[in-house]
This record gives C-alpha cells, structure tokens and sequence, in this order.
C-alpha cells in the first residue's frame, strides 16, 4: 500500500485496518488533541465493531498534508466513512449515542462539528 502523509499499512483482510489499527490515537496530536481522543475512547468504550475501511481518527496536520480543506485548525479529525464510530457524531439518527458523545467532549470543553457526510473536527468551545 502506498503511504501517504498521515496513513500507515494495514494489516487487517485485503489490506484494510484492523479494529486497532483504525481507533489508533494519531501520533502528531497535541496535548489537548490527545485529550480529546480519550474522552472520545471514553464514550465509546467496546461499542466500535467495524471502522467502514478507514482510519477514524486524525491530528490536524496530517489531514492538512492529506490534501483535506477543513478542519487543519481543529484539536482531532473523526473519519466515520461506513464505520459505526458514526452513530456517535451525526449519523443514522442515533440521537441517544451523539448527545451522549457531545455532552463528553463538552464537559471536557470541546464541541464537534460535522464537515461533511464522512467526516467532522473537534474544537475547543
């Protein structure tokens, strides 16, 4: 697989990410980005089964080397293309998931907000 800024191998079935591979924390995330991904661990806990072939998560430097357009001034890029991570940002109408999940990241003094349809960034409130 060739890399690009901010992927790494896959070693999961066809070259796609593991369940591991794909929650993995990014490594060029600052303190507050590394917080941020706790608290989303956090909620999610065991709840993850599939990462719809895709990296969930981000630092924002990656992303901007990525090519991506929004979100380079964020703490943490969620990437739930096909994944379930989605169900807790702003998918499927799981409201119960995502108020669970927005309440979390807003004790800890952040808000998400949604980019597109596949993806979305995490900012300080």
């Amino acid at each position: 697989m060739t890399e690009k800024p901010g992927e790494y191998d896959f070693t999961g079935e066809f070259g796609l990410p593991t369940k591991e591979e794909s929650l993995r924390c990014p490594e060029k995330l600052s303190a507050e980005g590394k917080r941020v991904y706790d608290v989303i661990m956090t909620v999610i806990r065991e709840g993850i089964d599939d990462s719809g072939g895709c990296k969930a998560f981000y630092s924002p430097v990656d992303w901007k080397a990525r090519g991506e357009d929004y979100g380079h001034t964020s703490e943490l890029v969620v990437v739930y293309d096909g994944g379930d991570i989605g169900v807790y940002f702003d998918r499927f109408g799981y409201t119960t998931l995502r108020d669970e999940m927005n309440a979390a990241l807003e004790a800890a003094g952040y808000y998400y907000e949604p980019a597109t349809c596949w993806y979305g960034c995490v900012y300080p409130i």
